[in-house]
């Protein structure tokens, strides 16, 4: 029920690589189908009684949860600022209704995924053609480890945050909350997860291309002179194989419009929520930092906001970075292709990787949502954008009704 079932045969394959974040997801309500791996490509998925079954079971649980708490009083966690109290309760209020979406769109999509991952597979297949393999072994080891990580720091920071509520307020009732909230991490985890697992594996491929035209055109650069350097290499043969990889990249770079078509939406989400929950959390710190006298309880809770706060940053920080990965490996195959270029004077190949250059020119690999790219000018516009919100919010915050600070500092400007 929880399983891709794998051929031995087939197990050295993006298929197996897939598995454990498959098995993983399958139990939040993500990636609700089934499929059987019965030959090398093109294998079909479908919808069983049991995938519509979880699929309802999800969403009610996830609906459930959103009503629970609009009635969850969380005043004595968070009491330093009414804004704050209100913005952690309907953050997460909106993390369950985002959830149930987010179910329903990996339901809606279902087909969509998987095209994703049977065209990273085709692209595995050709890329054998060139006598060169991927490490899926690697890549599914280093796939568990990542998983594992994150729900560790999940656990470890569940853990705080239950010894911290056990001692300043009645645990019974804040159970369908710290329910919600777990349900809600987990599932922003794994979506998290997915979209970095296919941007690493666009960014591996890319990465494999450029070695194997290193080791089939620039690996002998500095020992032989520029100008005899190929004259040992057919020349039938070397221009097959750059029509192979120029091929192969085309390739990879549609399959990363998939995915930027695909997961517009969630990716969208996913940097939303993490960018407002850690505008917030970095309020907190602020609103406890200033407050006199100092209130050592509500620091202890503005610490543990802003480890949930670091929580959600890593996925985003882990995203970009694939994301300028992807786009460099990308790039970085024009480089090599003008090297080859630079130091070669056989027509008919310089030909061949004048148009691979064309090709590289008018499509270029891009991770995006739709709205901005996903690299590193999304960080900084983001820490950008961070201290504006701050700004804004320190404004808001005092003039809000029930501000114990704002209060506070007005009892203090009018005494004699």
């Amino acid at each position: 029920m929880f399983s891709l079932n794998i051929p031995a045969k087939y197990s050295d394959s993006v298929y197996d690589t897939f598995r454990p974040l498959y098995i993983s997801s399958r139990f939040f309500g993500l990636l609700p189908f089934s499929t059987t791996i019965s030959k090398r490509s093109s294998n079909g998925i479908y919808f069983t009684k049991v995938d519509l079954f979880l699929f309802i079971i999800h969403e009610l649980t996830y609906i459930t949860c959103t009503v629970f708490n609009f009635n969850v009083d969380i005043h004595n966690i968070i009491f330093s600022s009414k804004l704050l109290e209100n913005s952690v309760k309907y953050q997460m209020i909106l993390g369950c209704i985002l959830c149930c979406i987010l179910v329903v769109v990996e339901l809606v999509f279902r087909s969509a995924t998987w095209d994703i991952i049977e065209s990273i597979n085709d692209f595995d297949v050709k890329f054998l053609t060139l006598n060169k393999t991927i490490n899926h072994f690697n890549h599914k080891q280093r796939l568990k480890c990542y998983i594992v990580v994150w729900l560790l720091m999940f656990l470890i920071f569940l853990a705080l945050s239950i010894l911290w509520f056990l001692e300043h307020a009645d645990l019974t009732a804040l159970i369908p909350f710290l329910t919600a909230y777990s349900l809600v991490n987990i599932t922003y985890g794994l979506a998290a997860t997915l979209y970095t697992f296919l941007l690493f594996s666009l960014k591996v491929r890319y990465k494999g291309l450029n070695n194997c035209f290193t080791n089939s055109f620039l690996d002998e650069v500095k020992l032989i002179q520029p100008i005899k350097m190929f004259k040992h290499i057919n020349k039938e043969t070397a221009c097959d194989k750059i029509m192979k990889m120029a091929r192969l990249h085309d390739q990879l770079t549609d399959i990363i419009g998939l995915v930027n078509r695909r997961f517009s939406f969630q990716v969208l989400i996913l940097i939303a929520s993490a960018f407002v929950f850690s505008v917030f959390s970095i309020f907190s710190f602020y609103r406890v930092a200033f407050a006199e006298p100092f209130d050592f309880n509500q620091f202890q809770t503005s610490i543990v906001y802003n480890l949930w706060g670091f929580y959600y940053e890593s996925f985003i920080l882990m995203i970009i970075w694939m994301g300028s990965s992807v786009q460099r490996e990308g790039a970085y195959t024009g480089v090599l292709i003008h090297k080859t270029i630079n130091n070669y004077a056989e027509k008919n190949i310089v030909e061949k990787l004048i148009l691979f250059s064309q090709q590289l020119k008018h499509q270029a690999p891009i991770a995006t949502c739709k709205l901005f790219p996903i690299d590193w000018t999304l960080f900084f516009t983001m820490v950008g954008a961070t201290t504006t919100y701050l700004t804004i919010l320190i404004q808001f915050d005092s003039s809000f009704h029930g501000n114990i600070l704002a209060n506070a500092t007005i009892v203090n400007d009018t005494k004699p």
